[in-house]
């Protein structure tokens, strides 16, 4: 197998890792708190990550790495504020496959703002997806394109897009901003800062005291283990591994099938694995939105050059 073919593999391997992950914080809610699950999954996360931090980047040093720790903190503050808006949009919207495709639209969102605050070359696919995927969520918010219908998916719904803009801005930063550091010590920092931060939140907003805490842990272990584990763990691994022999463009289009894999998710969990009577599939005016939205994330991804290239140029 070439490298490139294996590093493709692995690159979807996160992806699907990521987008089931949809479906474990949906099965969290219910058995701890929004701040509590992602307190722990990230922490545990963190911890897994030090020791393949040491092994690939045992190498990297720099004068520059404080002005990189900074960065990491600031980056785990605003990753903090992402996914705990996500995953209280994850609980009242009831719907993972939903979620996670919303969640993808922050992949539009990134170009859009580079050109906004940077005035960064655009081209026009970039606004084609954004209008696609603009119209993809106005398709999501239609009555009767909820999984879960009521105020609460809805509320739920605006948090996960309000989630997208953090999302966009971490990535922002965190392109603009870092290097001296390795990306999976970046990881190490920012998660462990993320997960401190939401255990503190926790503490205050959800108190259960220690004993409640640690009941709420044990009835939530498996979402836990998915969430801390595989989707932050060897998920984040695979992709700083998939990447550095990945055609860029390759390696956008296949990080985007998050979305698809949390969606077919949900189907097979909830239909066929644990069938869930409450349970309230995306309707067809939901999945035209979801179709919508994610050609929308990939117009966005490919840019008219990396089509265009002659045989033997690289991307």
């Amino acid at each position: 197998m070439n490298t490139r073919v294996r590093s493709n593999l692995i690159l979807l391997l996160a992806a699907m890792i990521w987008g089931f992950a949809f479906v474990a914080q949906l099965e969290s809610a219910g058995r701890i708190g929004t701040l509590g699950y992602n307190a722990v999954r990230y922490l545990l996360g963190s911890v897994t990550l030090i020791p393949v931090a040491l092994v690939f980047e045992r190498n990297k040093r720099d004068k520059t790495v404080r002005h990189d720790l900074i960065t990491a903190g600031v980056c785990g503050i605003i990753l903090c504020l992402a996914t705990n808006l996500q995953q209280e949009g994850i609980t009242l919207m009831h719907s993972a496959g939903k979620a996670a495709f919303v969640t993808g639209f922050y992949t539009v969102l990134v170009p859009v703002f580079a050109f906004l605050i940077w005035k960064k070359k655009t081209d026009w696919n970039v606004w084609l997806g954004a209008g696609l995927a603009v119209t993809g969520l106005g398709l999501l918010c239609l009555p009767g394109s909820e999984g879960v219908r009521g105020a609460d998916a809805y509320l739920g719904l605006g948090l996960v897009v309000a989630a997208t803009f953090f999302w966009a801005a971490h990535i922002l930063l965190v392109s603009r901003l870092t290097g001296a550091l390795g990306s999976l010590t970046f990881c190490v920092i920012q998660f462990a800062l993320c997960g401190l931060l939401s255990l503190l939140g926790s503490a205050v907003l959800e108190p259960v005291g220690a004993v409640g805490f640690w009941e709420q842990i044990v009835a939530a272990k498996y979402p836990i283990l998915y969430g801390g584990l595989l989707s932050v763990g060897v998920a984040y691994t695979c992709q700083v591994v998939g990447q550095q022999g990945a055609n860029p463009t390759a390696a956008a289009i296949l990080l985007s099938t998050e979305a698809v894999f949390g969606a077919l998710g949900e189907v097979i969990y909830y239909q066929w694995i644990a069938p869930d009577p409450a349970y309230r599939p995306i309707s067809a005016i939901g999945w035209a939105g979801c179709a919508i939205l994610f050609i929308g994330i990939l117009c966005s991804q490919v840019s008219p050059s990396s089509l265009f290239k002659r045989k033997g140029d690289h991307v």
